[in-house]
């Protein structure tokens, strides 16, 4: 899959807003948004393995091939992301809320965790 440009929305796919996230969904459908939000392609089976997991999360950015991926997620997940062996991903030491992902997206390839690890995406390598 080749990239887009930072900024671009050409590789998002709009999926539903998931069930453990229903004040999020609540918040954006009275706020006149949609109840499905935009992620990026490349990263959606990790994202969705985050849901699965109960992780609430409120953005993400493949990186575009120019950056690393990441997530920002709810506070009370902070330590859980953690303990799964995710890092800290924002210039900002301050905000803890921001992590990188662990799909390593690059100009011409993109690898999952599981095709570099015998773990799932919360399994160390």
């Amino acid at each position: 899959m080749k990239h887009c440009e930072i900024g671009s929305y050409d590789h998002q796919i709009a999926v539903p807003v998931p069930k453990h996230m229903i004040q999020y969904r609540s918040n954006r459908v009275k706020a006149g948004l949609s109840n499905k939000i935009g992620i990026d392609k490349c990263i959606l089976p990790e994202i969705q393995e985050l849901w699965s997991k109960g992780i609430i999360t409120y953005g993400s950015c493949c990186g575009h091939g120019e950056q690393e991926s990441m997530v920002n997620v709810d506070k009370k997940n902070i330590q859980q992301m953690i303990d799964m062996g995710y890092e800290m991903n924002h210039p900002d030491k301050s905000r803890r809320d921001t992590l990188k992902l662990k799909t390593l997206t690059h100009e011409r390839h993109i690898l999952h965790p599981q095709q570099y690890s015998r773990n799932s995406y919360g399994g160390k390598t």
